[in-house]
């Protein structure tokens, strides 16, 4: 399976995660995505040498994916790709002799936990129901548009370029890669066709009544009093967690 592919059956994979029956996915987007995106302001809050506090936070990710029936083992195999960014960022200070095993520990598990959190909203909600959630925060009709094109639009792309290099590989037998000669031009013919196929597509939807605003394909306000409750107890597990030093007090109770 070529990489493209790999790519977009990683993205499809998601959008059946977010179409499951579970007890985090009948949740309202709304809520969903607010309880995210405070965990993450309060995750990445933390000073450099509060280990333990992060380590408070990770309770989040560990309740709220068994609850959700998500694949915790995928989304810490997706985050392999993404490692090398806080680790050169945590390895930068060494150049000027100040480098702290626990800055990088820190840094590295404030990557992992964002990650897992932004994981947790698209594999529960879907980009349909986000698009409706960040409508209900009135963020502006053309940026929820040309998110939901884009999201369409890159599964083309996809699609043309692992057909592309389908092709590649049936002209040059055995090579692993596309030669540096061949790059650019494959590129360009990339851009080229993947440009074609979005434009008939838009016809089409124009065809069938298009009107510059991409409707929502479910309700994003139901969940009632459990999305209230979650959001009320998220907002207060991270409040908790980055006022109070809770495992150093715990720890001495019990010493």
């Amino acid at each position: 399976m070529s990489r493209l592919n790999f790519a977009s059956r990683s993205l499809l994979a998601l959008e059946e995660l977010a179409a499951r029956d579970t007890l985090l996915t009948r949740l309202s987007p709304l809520a969903k995505l607010l309880s995210v995106l405070f965990y993450l302001a309060v995750t990445l809050s933390f000073p450099q040498t509060a280990l333990s506090g992060l380590l408070g936070m990770a309770i989040y990710p560990c309740l709220l994916y068994p609850l959700g029936d998500l694949p915790m083992r995928r989304a810490l195999g997706d985050f392999r790709f993404l490692l090398p960014i806080p680790l050169f960022l945590g390895l930068v200070p060494a150049l000027f002799g100040k480098f702290s095993i626990l800055l990088l520990a820190v840094l590295v598990l404030k990557s992992l936990l964002a990650f897992l959190a932004v994981f947790l909203l698209a594999a529960s909600t879907g980009i349909y129901e986000l698009s409706a959630a960040l409508a209900r925060l009135h963020a502006p009709r053309l940026f929820t548009t040309v998110l939901l094109l884009s999201y369409r639009y890159l599964f083309v792309l996809l699609r043309e370029g692992n057909q592309l290099v389908d092709a590649y590989a049936l002209r040059a037998p055995g090579k692993k890669a596309v030669s540096p000669r061949n790059f650019a031009s494959m590129i360009g013919q990339l851009l080229l066709r993947s440009i074609d196929r979005a434009e008939l597509i838009y016809e089409s939807m124009k065809l069938r009544g298009f009107s510059g605003v991409m409707p929502g394909y479910r309700n994003a306000k139901r969940g009632g009093i459990a999305s209230f409750l979650f959001l009320l107890l998220s907002l207060a597990y991270c409040l908790l967690f980055r006022l109070l030093p809770v495992f150093e007090r715990f720890g001495g109770l019990l010493s």
